[in-house]
């Protein structure tokens, strides 16, 4: 159950979210549970740099991905990314043991970083390579500590999907 949560959907979840015809299961179960789907201008540049050229069906990814986005998030929780959101996604890879270089791993610090400083309960992500993987997850862990704010839950699309039902 999710009852009353605060959502963070990885830019790989809308992806995904748009191959699925029927989505009246989304919106359904977050009015019912009544979650909050909070963004990050990280996700929403992802989002957009989106090939133009790629379909699902014949409608272009790209539109259906950021008109999915604006629906679920509302412009006030579509967060910047701040002085202190930088610096916990720092620190997260200061504590971070895997192997990918900052670059590579920067936006889904600065999206774990601007989750945990705007208490977002449960963040859904598909990426178990990098976001959702042992090593970040002991990062954000470590990180959040020192900053004394709480780590969001990660789960996959599929189980959320079930606990919206």
């Amino acid at each position: 159950m999710l009852q009353s949560q605060r959502l963070l959907l990885d830019t790989n979840v809308y992806g995904s979210l748009v191959e699925i015809p029927e989505r009246t299961w989304l919106i359904e179960g977050l009015r019912r549970n009544n979650s909050i789907v909070c963004g990050s201008v990280v996700i929403r540049q992802e989002l957009r740099n989106i090939p133009k050229k790629k379909l699902v069906g014949n409608e272009k990814t790209r539109n259906l991905c950021l008109n999915l986005y604006d629906a679920l998030v509302e412009e006030k929780r579509n967060y910047i990314v701040s002085n202190l959101i930088e610096v916990a996604a720092k620190t997260y890879y200061e504590n971070y043991l895997g192997n990918d270089s900052w670059k590579e791993i920067e936006k889904d610090f600065l999206i774990v970083a601007t989750s945990s400083i705007h208490k977002v309960n449960i963040v859904i992500s598909n990426d178990e390579n990098t976001m959702a993987s042992k090593e970040a997850i002991n990062a954000y862990t470590a990180g959040n500590m020192k900053f004394q704010i709480e780590t969001p839950k990660f789960i996959k699309l599929e189980e959320f999907r079930q606990l919206l039902k």
